[in-house]
């Protein structure tokens, strides 16, 4: 016996269908506490609240143990070794009452039995022909599409034809969104993940989702954020998912640069985060160009280093009162104490720890003062 993995749970979500029979494919089974239980498990599942899933579908089971979908079910949601077991007892089912749906499903469990690895392209044309007004058999055949056969040009034409049956059916958008992801189209993913969550705004999968494309365009803090949203709507695993997305942020540099061909002309990044602190590499009074400004008057080159860094601290969500180290570097330091009181107005709550050291000469001849700064920022 091979063993087959479906792993479709996951990227899921949540609709609620006003009439089962519109969106579900037909069964065999005449147990309505089996049905109804089936049911409530495919809606669990898609809401990825598997273990709710697994619980309803072997109340289903208990209720009929003769269910071939929901056997089917099983095994989508099942790990490799569970998955041998359920298999075996799908195919050995009685089939000649089966419902067309679960012929078409059966036919594809062989297919996969002989061959874990088979593309089951046809089964899954053969489905939707046979259902080409079932939504659900388009999200099955959209689903195995992307994971099972990794097309994911196929999932996305599924995705649009379940799309014009039910256009408020949000969980497909995940689908679409995860297609995207796994092409780096993250333009479009972002847009798909957007769609499910405005169709299924009360369903923490959405934000989950919306979660994992943050993290994976290395928006960690939007991530965390999303994730924190999904675990406070009941998804356990998001608190979890946070706290990585968190540790990534802590041990993750973030660069910015105030005037990219500037510094990398030179050979520097203006400032650097990582975790909860800034370095802030010495800012003087330049134009776009790299070019001094403000030549011979040193206030108004202390004022313009004051403008470029708040500039740097206000990308970081940051203020001069989150500055814990100021090192000022000056070629006339009589003039700058002179005109250091400046300062006042810059620190308006308290001054950070720090360093003024008269040097021979900056970087370029008509600079005067360099300041640079280290930032803590509590979250």
């Amino acid at each position: 016996m091979k063993i087959i993995i479906f792993s479709l749970a996951f990227i899921l979500g949540s609709f609620n269908v006003s009439n089962a029979q519109d969106y579900y494919m037909p069964v065999s089974s005449k147990s309505k506490i089996a049905i109804k239980a089936y049911q409530q498990a495919d809606d669990s599942a898609a809401n990825a609240e598997i273990s709710a899933a697994k619980e309803q579908l072997k109340q289903a089971l208990a209720a009929d143990p003769n269910f071939f979908m929901a056997y089917t079910l099983s095994i989508y949601l099942s790990s490799s070794e569970e998955a041998i077991d359920l298999i075996d007892k799908a195919l050995a089912l009685k089939s000649s009452e089966f419902s067309r749906a679960e012929r078409i499903i059966r036919e594809q469990l062989m297919i996969l039995d002989k061959d874990p690895k088979a593309n089951i392209a046809d089964n899954l044309k053969k489905l939707v022909a046979a259902f080409p007004t079932t939504p659900q058999a388009y999200q099955w055949a959209a689903l195995q599409s992307v994971y099972r056969n990794g097309d994911g040009k196929a999932a996305l034409d599924y995705s649009q034809q379940l799309m014009v049956l039910l256009p408020d059916y949000g969980p497909i958008h995940n689908v679409r969104g995860y297609v995207y992801l796994n092409e780096n189209e993250m333009d479009k993913a972002k847009t798909a993940f957007e769609k499910y969550i405005a169709l299924s705004p009360k369903e923490a999968n959405a934000y989950d989702s919306m979660a994992e494309y943050y993290m994976t365009n290395k928006e960690y803090a939007k991530s965390a954020e999303y994730y924190d949203k999904a675990y406070g709507m009941g998804m356990i695993e998001g608190k979890e998912r946070a706290a990585t997305v968190r540790r990534i942020m802590r041990e993750t540099p973030e660069y910015f640069n105030l005037r990219p061909e500037t510094e990398k002309a030179f050979g520097y990044s203006h400032a650097v985060k990582i975790g909860n602190d800034i370095k802030i590499s010495g800012a003087v009074s330049m134009d776009d160009a790299g070019n001094p400004t403000a030549v011979g008057d040193l206030e108004q080159q202390m004022k313009n280093c004051y403008a470029d860094l708040e500039k740097i601290l206000k990308h970081y969500g940051c203020t001069f009162d989150d500055v814990v180290v100021e090192n000022v570097f000056t070629t006339n330091m009589s003039l700058f104490l002179e005109k250091s009181a400046y300062r006042n107005s810059i620190y308006t709550k308290q001054f950070p720890a720090g360093s003024w050291l008269g040097v021979k000469e900056l970087a370029l001849p008509g600079f005067m003062i360099e300041i640079e700064l280290e930032v803590h920022k509590a979250e």
